[in-house]
């Protein structure tokens, strides 16, 4: 059987919120990343006392619509590629997701929401 994956996103959430929350995914997420190396228990007290020390202990990227040139064509081409995929059926390839954007200041579709990641 396939290993399962885990997104960056997902496995360092932690390191830029405070939010409890964002913790536990990020643990979740550790320990299926970590099951496909280990054969053996892991220990997840040990996993969330690594993660807890690193915490909110840094400052968020720039959105992408501030530090990315022509974002908004960017944007366009990327909602055209997740409408794609969702007609496909391929809604795990969506990659809306993975953008940092203020959705009130731009021009194109209002389809997606601003990720909280």
């Amino acid at each position: 059987e396939p290993a399962k994956s885990a997104s960056y996103e997902d496995l360092f959430e932690f390191e830029y919120t405070s939010d409890p929350e964002a913790l536990v995914r990020s643990l979740a997420a550790w320990k299926t990343f970590m099951a496909a190396f280990l054969d053996s228990v892991i220990d997840v007290k040990k996993i969330e006392a690594v993660l807890r020390s690193y915490q909110n202990s840094r400052t968020s990227p720039a959105q992408h619509s501030e530090s990315v040139d022509g974002f908004e064509d960017v944007l366009k081409q990327i909602e055209d590629h997740d409408k794609y995929a969702t007609e496909m059926g391929n809604t795990d390839q969506l990659l809306h997701e993975f953008l940092r954007y203020d959705t009130n200041a731009t021009t194109t579709t209002k389809k997606f929401k601003k990720s909280k990641k």
